[in-house]
């Protein structure tokens, strides 16, 4: 994982010759085997789990030859591997799929006779799970018509339910319910609903929805995006998550090749200011409104990192996510799920902040507690602590004099 992982895993060499645990199948079944160990698999490599009874950290048993190659025809499913902790002590058979249900600390041992043994002992610790209370954040989608020739009902009823779908799987992905099998997956207490009222207080005709028709005009530039957002469609923050939303060729410029894209929030206290000093919220560029899209950018908004960087340090400061270096991986042109951290350790990619390829499944407990502290301290979002109610909030709506942010680094890909 990290260097300044607190999640601590020893795995300690056996030496050959040396195991006490008799096993019934010979040396002779597998001439070519030399040794073998046991491991965390790649699909859940993680030195912890979330003691929930239902993240499960994956172990794999592996086979080498003499010249330490890995020999593929190993079949581990009559083999058994010893669990101690917390007072308990039992045995798992294949798959090897542990789960917990108390915090502490756990040791897997193998056990192995007929086949010598090196690596045979692995240390996890169960961490305790949080469970965090929902925040409702509600999302209204500005969708740019830049045709001249106005939208009809129903094109409009196409892209509003286009854009419904869009967020349900996005508060899936938020909510730990997007299928993944990361030992430390956790509900982030996010939850987004399209937003029923517009800025003055009135009911939207399409829930979520504000259809902006531009009159046949292009953004040629992030100025020209930024300009005509804050003038024409920027809802006060503190009562919406703003997500605009545009298609090519009218919107024909990228950000470092990149067509979607999100504005970190600002922390600084702004007392009871009801707009920051420039854009807040999420740009998505219609050709890739994926759901898993929406997921990265709103956990930029949020002030997720990206889990990747240069491995000079903790890329994104959460300890259960992996690190690697993203112009390593792309200089060796291979579009593969497997990736290697900075520590050198292989593992499958599944974060939503991370590039693909990518499972898109995973937000971690480290990443939901730095969500929960932006929730706190963020002076732009519907939350308790601005004062957020269904209704229209009390206090001026009049925006500042912008400041543009395209050149700051509060701006994200």
């Amino acid at each position: 994982m990290k260097n300044r992982l607190f999640f601590l895993v020893i795995i300690l060499g056996a030496c050959e010759g040396q195991n006490p645990f008799p096993y019934k199948q010979s040396k002779a079944s597998f001439p070519e085997v030399e040794y073998v160990k046991l491991a965390i698999s790649t699909s859940s490599n993680s030195k912890s789990v979330i003691a929930n009874g239902l993240n499960y950290l994956e172990l794999q048993i592996l086979a080498f030859n003499k010249i330490d190659a890995l020999v593929q025809s190993y079949d581990s499913r009559n083999d058994i591997v010893e669990v101690i902790g917390n007072g308990r002590n039992f045995q798992m058979k294949h798959p090897f799929r542990f789960t917990a249900t108390e915090k502490g600390n756990y040791s897997f041992r193998l056990r192995q006779g007929g086949i010598p043994v090196r690596y045979a002992q692995v240390e996890i610790v169960a961490i305790e799970p949080i469970q965090f209370q929902p925040t409702l954040l509600p999302v209204i989608f500005h969708y740019f018509n830049h045709k001249a020739k106005p939208m009809s009902d129903l094109e409009k009823d196409s892209v509003s339910g286009y854009l419904s779908k869009i967020l349900g799987l996005t508060i899936k992905d938020f909510s730990n319910l997007s299928g993944s099998t990361d030992p430390n997956a956790n509900d982030t207490g996010i939850r987004l609903e399209m937003a029923k009222k517009d800025a003055q207080g009135s009911t939207l005709q399409r829930a979520g929805v504000n259809f902006i028709e531009t009159g046949g005009i292009s953004f040629k530039s992030m100025e020209d995006f930024e300009d005509y957002a804050w003038k024409n469609c920027f809802w006060p923050p503190k009562k919406y998550v703003n997500v605009w939303v545009a298609l090519a060729p009218y919107f024909d410029f990228k950000i470092n090749g990149s067509i979607s894209w999100a504005y970190y929030p600002d922390l600084s206290d702004f007392g009871q200011s009801t707009y920051p000093p420039g854009l807040y919220g999420v740009m998505l560029h219609q050709n890739g409104a994926a759901p898993a899209v929406l997921s990265h950018e709103i956990g930029h908004m949020l002030n997720l990192l990206h889990v990747f960087g240069d491995c000079t340090s903790d890329n994104d400061d959460c300890a259960d996510t992996w690190s690697y270096s993203r112009t390593i991986y792309d200089s060796q042109s291979k579009f593969s799920l497997e990736k290697v951290s900075c520590s050198l350790e292989k593992f499958i990619s599944n974060n939503f902040m991370d590039y693909g390829p990518c499972w898109n499944n995973t937000f971690t407990l480290q990443q939901a507690l730095r969500i929960q502290g932006t929730l706190l301290k963020c002076s732009f979002l519907p939350t308790k602590r601005n004062g957020y109610s269904n209704g229209r909030l009390s206090g001026d709506d009049e925006k500042p004099t912008q400041v543009r942010v395209s050149d700051k680094r509060r701006l994200v890909l």
